[in-house]
């Protein structure tokens, strides 16, 4: 699976690579990329040296450095977190639109339902007691536009936020935060519209300085991120 972003976390990376020269640095970079896009790095010095652009005698010199950071081989515990994280993310994400369509296409149903064209009995009151029942399925269906933990927002709220946190993916944060967010308990909800609000800022940051310095900027796609 090839994933066109990658975290990376600054503070973490140059804190961790104090010791390593230009380029040793530059090719552990490339294989955390590597080990982002593919989930994994081979257990072969040729394979590993072109992933890292170093000569085979490059490599050879900067091989203990670099393996340092990694166990059992060639994998690394910081990045697998990362990929299990990005991976429960996009299957929450997922459910909450397979979720969304599923409402939305029973709601259609029970509209169609109520309105008397496929119905074979003339009963008024078997009527009236199926439309209290859809319309009460209807009004919780439709009660909120993201439901996830204890996140639960209706739509003009939901639109709100999409509209003042532009730069961000609302749906996939809001995902992201549902844990977190349960233990703010009753306060959930400015605690999370100050974690939105910080987190816009950072990746609207990221752009305007990628749009300044474009020859020096990381592409992770204004995303926070691994080392």
């Amino acid at each position: 699976m090839k994933r066109p972003w990658m975290p990376l976390y600054i503070a973490d990376y140059l804190k961790d690579t104090t010791h390593l020269g230009a380029l040793e640095s530059g090719a552990y970079l490339h294989l955390i990329m590597g080990y982002w896009q593919n989930g994994r790095l081979p257990n072969d010095d040729r394979q590993l040296a072109r992933i890292a652009k170093l000569t085979d005698r490059e490599w050879k010199k900067a091989k203990p450095l670099l393996q340092a950071f990694f166990h059992d081989g060639w994998q690394h515990k910081r990045i697998d977190a990362e990929l299990a994280h990005a991976s429960h993310v996009s299957e929450q994400r997922k459910k909450a639109v397979a979720e969304r369509e599923q409402k939305k296409k029973q709601t259609e149903i029970n509209s169609t339902s109520n309105d008397g064209s496929n119905d074979a009995s003339d009963d008024d009151t078997l009527h009236t007691s199926q439309r209290k029942k859809d319309s009460t399925a209807d009004a919780v269906s439709a009660k909120y536009a993201f439901e996830d933990g204890i996140i639960r927002l209706n739509q003009r709220d939901f639109d709100n936020w999409t509209k003042s946190y532009s730069h961000l993916d609302l749906a996939a944060e809001l995902l992201s935060l549902s844990k977190w967010a349960g233990n703010e308990g009753k306060n959930w909800f400015h605690a999370v519209k100050g974690a939105l609000a910080k987190r816009n800022r950072e990746v609207k940051a990221t752009k305007d300085r990628r749009a300044e310095n474009p020859e020096q900027a990381f592409r992770w796609n204004g995303m926070e991120g691994v080392i």
